[in-house]
């Protein structure tokens, strides 16, 4: 394992190198370090010794000031069954053949049978790489260019510029190919048109949970995270003076009888969000 000094890594002043020193301040030693894996090098800001802190020892306190990079986890994408093949009169029925073999009707075992006939006839949909426009002359150019990198920049950039212009029309041909399938499953009425718009369309969305104070601390406490809000919004409307309009607030006795309509029910309001939610896309 390779491992860097942080405090001795950075140039500082002298002064804030020492981490104790000789009684009487007759010399002055740098014995107390920070050391952390060399590949982590780039994350470590500064670091160095605070002499005037009082930690109840003759050493002084030695920090390091690192901006440290999470890894993101990899999610696990589980393939599914290619149920669209259901849609082939024999393949449908040699999926119902295959299911009656079974005689014990045992959910566990009914279970067992649907995934085993499901893997053995349909089988899995295959996942799309997460470019799938790309081609084994742009991986090449790829290669080459990390090749030259460091070794010969006027052939990098040469490399580099032509593996761009690959990517480029590469991708376009790709968009194309399938704006030409949309179009076909738009004239069949095919409901799969809306999985095919979402996956041209749609880019990933990086989610954060992280809430920073002021200070860009870090703050984990379910208390501390509801005052960091509340503290966000008075300085987000501090100053702000509500127009009239804001400020009237219609009270429920104010609006006539014949204008309320009947009390909306728990069972209703549960209805209408179930027909919402089953909506498909574009309606």
């Amino acid at each position: 394992m390779e491992l860097i000094i942080t405090n001795t890594f950075f140039e500082t002043p002298k002064r804030r190198r020492y981490t104790w020193k000789a009684p009487g301040d007759r010399m002055r030693y740098q014995i107390d370090y920070i050391l952390v894996k060399k590949q982590y090098r780039n994350q470590t800001k500064s670091s160095y010794a605070y002499p005037g802190f009082e930690i109840d020892s003759d050493h002084n306190l030695v920090m390091a000031k690192c901006n440290v990079k999470f890894k993101r986890r990899k999610k696990i994408l589980e393939k599914k069954w290619a149920v669209d093949k259901l849609r082939n009169g024999p393949i449908l029925k040699a999926f119902q053949d295959e299911l009656e073999k079974t005689d014990n009707h045992s959910w566990e075992e009914l279970k067992a049978s649907i995934a085993k006939t499901a893997d053995k006839i349909l089988g899995k949909n295959i996942l799309e790489p997460r470019k799938p426009w790309m081609t084994a002359e742009i991986l090449e150019l790829i290669s080459e260019r990390n090749y030259w990198k460091n070794r010969d920049d006027e052939k990098y950039k040469k490399v580099k510029n032509k593996g761009t212009t690959e990517c480029r029309k590469a991708k376009e041909r790709w968009m194309d190919e399938n704006s030409e399938e949309i179009e076909r499953l738009m004239n069949r009425n095919d409901s799969g048109v809306y999985a095919k718009v979402k996956k041209l369309h749609h880019s990933p969305k990086t989610k954060s949970n992280v809430i920073k104070d002021k200070e860009g601390k870090i703050l984990f406490g379910i208390d501390e995270v509801a005052d960091r809000w509340r503290e966000y919004m008075e300085e987000l409307y501090e100053g702000q003076e509500l127009t009239n309009e804001e400020q009237y607030v219609e009270r429920e006795e104010e609006v006539d009888s014949s204008m309320k309509g009947p009390v909306i029910t728990m069972e209703e309001f549960n209805m209408a969000l179930k027909e919402l939610n089953d909506k498909s896309n574009g309606c």
